[in-house]
């Protein structure tokens, strides 16, 4: 039997804790529901991480299309980038999703002023 060296099994142990960790999260993430998607892209989103937030977006789409509140966040967020036509589409589904939903208008608003277009 050949001993390995302490540093190369304590490396072991801990690459292979790592792999189990991921599984279990990847487990957790696949277990969410769109709301619980929703609000970790808020989370995201407070903390100026908006790749990440439209990644937990896109995860309560895929769960919810009919979730309005996932494309006015997107909205907010693309008018925050000034990238203000994707910020507009995300508005507009928004609205058709919930024509009563007063945070899809003002950032509808927004984005359609900042395209010169009011």
């Amino acid at each position: 039997m050949v001993w390995r060296p302490r540093e190369a099994a304590f490396q072991d142990i801990g690459e292979g804790i790592t792999k189990v960790a991921k599984m279990h999260l990847k487990k957790l993430r696949e277990q969410k529901t769109s709301e619980e998607w929703l609000l970790e892209g808020n989370l995201y989103s407070s903390i100026d991480k908006y790749e990440d937030a439209f990644i937990a977006y896109d995860h309560a789409l895929a769960l919810d299309p009919t979730n309005a509140s996932a494309y006015n966040n997107k909205s907010w967020i693309f008018n925050k980038l000034e990238r203000y036509e994707e910020a507009l589409a995300m508005s507009e589904q928004a609205l058709l999703l919930d024509p009563q939903f007063s945070t899809a208008y003002a950032n509808k608003i927004l984005a359609l002023n900042s395209l010169g277009k009011h």
